[in-house]
């Protein structure tokens, strides 16, 4: 899920240079200990013994991919409106600290329950869930996005037709 959320969050070229500064204690030696690492600050975890933990190796549940979708898409928790969850007839079942995230991702229409009026928060998540959920994300994503993408390259051809341009100029730096 952490390398997924990192691909979908465009963040698989942030530069991690302490790995010892991640957050969960189970990831050290991991082969995904990298992807965990980056995509932390989406990523939800366990607290036992003062210390924090992954668990890398389990199935990630429903509400986990909650916390990820609102944050990689930068939705603000603080004044969701939490009663959107009593269509479920299990919220009860969902973690207390996670429950506005999952009312968000409901409300934004980025996860639903099942015909059953339930949303099974505790439950796994197939990967084909996750794919489904996190192309959600970036259809939204695209739809949002306003400015052109560009290559250096073509703009500075660009800039070099435009009459009275004769030398290449630097378009950042010295």
């Amino acid at each position: 899920m952490a390398t997924l959320v990192l691909r979908v969050t465009a963040q698989e070229d942030v530069v991690l240079t302490d790995l010892e500064g991640a957050m969960h204690t189970d990831i050290k030696g991991h082969w995904a200990e990298k992807d965990i690492a980056l995509a932390n600050k989406f990523l939800t975890g366990y607290k036992s013994d003062g210390k924090y933990y992954f668990k890398p190796d389990e199935a990630a549940l429903r509400e986990d991919i909650t916390v990820a979708l609102v944050k990689a898409m930068g939705f603000e928790v603080e004044n969701v409106n939490i009663n959107i969850l009593n269509c479920f007839t299990d919220k009860n079942d969902i973690s207390e600290n996670i429950a506005k995230y999952v009312a968000i991702s409901v409300e934004e229409s980025l996860i639903a329950g099942y015909p059953d009026a339930t949303f099974k928060p505790l439950n796994g998540i197939t990967r084909a869930e996750v794919a489904t959920l996190f192309a959600r994300v970036y259809e939204r994503t695209k739809e949002n996005q306003e400015d052109e993408k560009i290559v250096v390259d073509d703009l500075e051809k660009e800039e070099l037709s435009k009459p009275g341009n004769d030398t290449p100029k630097m378009l950042c730096g010295d």
